[in-house]
């Protein structure tokens, strides 16, 4: 359940942020924490295998959620545009389309196969939830800053899925929401 949630969350977040690495440096964190938390340590033989194996989920469902969303990687919308020039129009929609039942096979491949290749040592992780709902209640609501963060993703990636039928620039959406961000404490 652990590792679907983490395949899942990558997802999610991918076409919100077209970088493999920024991608991975928000889910590393919660990763190796969710790993700890679950009784994951290094120097624990039976213990760490569940931290590897949920960083090889995680790790292997950056190069999927990469596929299935055209903003989801700097190279797609590269790809978008030189076929463009071969008269093939790629849009965000179509793309999903296209990359929907490949992408979504795997990811929901990914932990099954990776569970078998690099078995957990720990597989009762049935006190997660509870952790992970306490420490959401110790962090308290968004603050402002990140309720303006979420909304320009929201936006930007709306705005991504209708651009071909509103005849957006996907370019001048995404600087739309990084100008939208900037104003915010350490954004600059």
């Amino acid at each position: 359940g652990i590792a679907y949630s983490i395949v899942l969350t990558d997802a999610l977040i991918a076409p919100a942020f077209p970088s493999n690495t920024a991608r991975a440096g928000v889910l590393y964190p919660v990763v190796l924490s969710v790993a700890q938390g679950s009784g994951s340590h290094p120097d624990d033989p039976q213990g760490r295998r569940l931290g590897g194996y949920l960083m090889f989920c995680a790790m292997a469902s950056l190069a999927v959620s990469s596929a299935l969303w055209m903003t989801a990687t700097s190279a797609n919308p590269i790809g978008s545009q030189i076929a463009k020039q071969f008269g093939i129009d790629i849009g965000f929609g179509k793309w999903l389309l296209i990359a929907s039942v490949p992408a979504l096979t795997a990811l929901l491949a990914i932990p099954l196969i990776l569970s078998r290749l690099f078995p957990p040592g720990i597989r009762d992780t049935s006190d997660a939830p509870a952790a992970a709902r306490a420490a959401l209640a110790d962090m308290g609501s968004l603050s402002r800053d990140e309720r303006i963060t979420a909304l320009a993703f929201v936006l930007m990636v709306s705005g991504w899925m209708v651009a071909d039928a509103l005849k957006l620039n996907v370019t001048s959406i995404a600087f739309a929401g990084a100008r939208g961000v900037a104003p915010i404490r350490g954004c600059n």
